[in-house]
């Protein structure tokens, strides 16, 4: 097996580590790969998980914000 092949399998073995740990299989592993890539290590351009971490935080924003408003009605 040359070395291409075994950092394939290695990265194959480290994303099935997650899936099993966090007890959730992705259908899609490309996302999974890129949500877990920081930009400084990245292969190409836009295989990292900026866009992913922008629309996380957007989303966690929402949620929070809603939970705020449900749940202290009396605060300005």
């Amino acid at each position: 097996m040359d070395s291409e092949s075994l950092a394939a399998a290695a990265d194959r073995e480290r994303l099935e580590t997650c899936e099993r740990t966090i007890g959730y299989r992705f259908h899609d592993r490309v996302l999974l790969r890129r949500a877990l890539t920081h930009s400084s290590v990245q292969d190409a351009p836009a295989t990292n998980n900026e866009r992913l971490e922008y629309l996380g935080d957007s989303v966690l924003g929402l949620v929070v914000a809603e939970y705020l408003f449900k749940t202290h009605r009396t605060f300005d």
